[in-house]
């Protein structure tokens, strides 16, 4: 089981619920009730590191893709998604099999999406 750490950061913890799941998916793509996570802080006065167990419900959960598709102008950029999208692809597959829900999510061409049965979809998600 993993350690993932936290931190105050948005972008960081953003980018850990995108990643936590492809990381903790069974191999094989065998369901299981919950998902087991271990998560890592660091106690601020000891530096100690604190490691706590927390197990979830895939078919409660998603993961959410975030410009997935989009071109990119920086070739580095381009070649890192391209070399990201077998692995996603796996992952994504994964996730389907255990009921989680997968959010495409792009950021400047949502608009684009309006009134296609995907958008839709996304949009009727329950918000809690």
């Amino acid at each position: 089981m993993p350690c993932i750490p936290r931190t105050g950061l948005a972008l960081h913890t953003l980018v850990s619920v995108a990643c936590v799941p492809l990381i903790c998916l069974p191999i094989g793509g065998i369901a299981s009730s919950t998902i087991e996570f271990a998560f890592q802080t660091r106690e601020h006065e000891t530096d100690r590191i604190l490691v706590t167990k927390e197990s979830i419900d895939p078919t409660k959960s998603g993961i959410v893709i975030i410009d997935m598709w989009n071109t990119n102008d920086c070739m580095t950029n381009a070649q890192r998604a391209a070399a990201l999208e077998p692995r996603m692809n796996k992952a994504v597959e994964a996730a389907r099999r255990l009921g989680m829900q997968i959010i495409w999510a792009p950021t400047d061409v949502a608009s684009q999406y309006v009134g296609t049965p995907q958008h839709e979809r996304a949009i009727a998600l329950p918000f809690k």
